[in-house]
């Protein structure tokens, strides 16, 4: 891989990587491999290799859309489904880590987002969104910035990329401000295996538990056509301050 500069971060878990130049990188926090090759990244999950495009900074494209608010993101919800997204109706819920394929049902491809908090409530976010969801909300995106229905094609996966970064700006703008917590973003990731990777995650973020894990989970969006979710997995060290703090919030 090209070198690595100290403020890249591991795309699975968003874990800052060190200065390091040539060959595969392995995060030291999840073991993810991962290289890049002529904009392409190759990364290895589960003895299997996958391959995906990327362009820009996506850290720094969520940057500006948590500077920017919530507004853009919003008016393109609200015009879809007559109201804002909502963090705060979501409810607690518990992962077994014996079956989490039953509560976890991930087959087809998922765009998420991985977001680490800290501070007074600690934690990893994880937003969900199919991509036939995106890629809607995509096209409308576009239209509105005078695309024309070829023109959205060609551009089809980078407003997918955008609009995935607004929507995790926004989600994590709001959690830094009511939670009084700081957020840091990660790249979006486009993952094949969704409930392996998240299984995989827990183990790794939460190996002192044993049978089950505490969780927040909202439907941002619910529609026939359009999916946004949201995990939120607590640390256990900050899992009391979080769950008293529901109450008192309205996101």
């Amino acid at each position: 891989m090209s070198d690595l500069k100290e403020e890249e971060y591991c795309p699975l878990c968003g874990t800052p990587l060190e200065s390091l130049s040539g060959g595969r990188v392995t995060c030291p926090e999840c073991s993810f491999s991962f290289m890049e090759q002529d904009g392409v990244l190759v990364f290895d999950f589960r003895d299997l290799e996958y391959r995906m495009e990327f362009d820009g900074d996506f850290i720094e494209a969520m940057k500006k859309a948590q500077e920017k608010g919530l507004s853009g993101t919003d008016r393109l919800l609200s015009d879809l489904f007559g109201s804002r997204f909502s963090i705060g109706n979501g409810e607690l819920r518990k992962l077994d880590l014996e079956a989490p394929s039953e509560i976890l049902s991930r087959d087809d491809l998922v765009f998420s987002s991985f977001s680490r908090l800290k501070g007074r409530i600690a934690g990893t976010m994880l937003i969900l969104i199919r991509p036939e969801s995106l890629r809607k909300l995509a096209v409308l995106k576009g239209r509105r910035e005078g695309k024309g229905e070829e023109k959205v094609g060609e551009v089809e996966r980078n407003l997918m990329l955008e609009l995935g970064s607004e929507i995790t700006g926004s989600v994590c703008e709001r959690f830094a401000r009511e939670f009084e917590t700081r957020v840091d973003m990660t790249p979006p990731l486009l993952v094949i295996d969704m409930s392996s990777a998240i299984f995989n995650y827990i183990f790794s973020e939460f190996s002192q538990v044993e049978d089950e894990v505490d969780y927040y989970f909202v439907e941002l969006v619910s529609d026939s056509d359009v999916s946004i979710e949201l995990m939120f997995f607590p640390h256990p060290s900050t899992k009391s301050v979080f769950v008293s703090s529901l109450d008192n919030v309205d996101l």
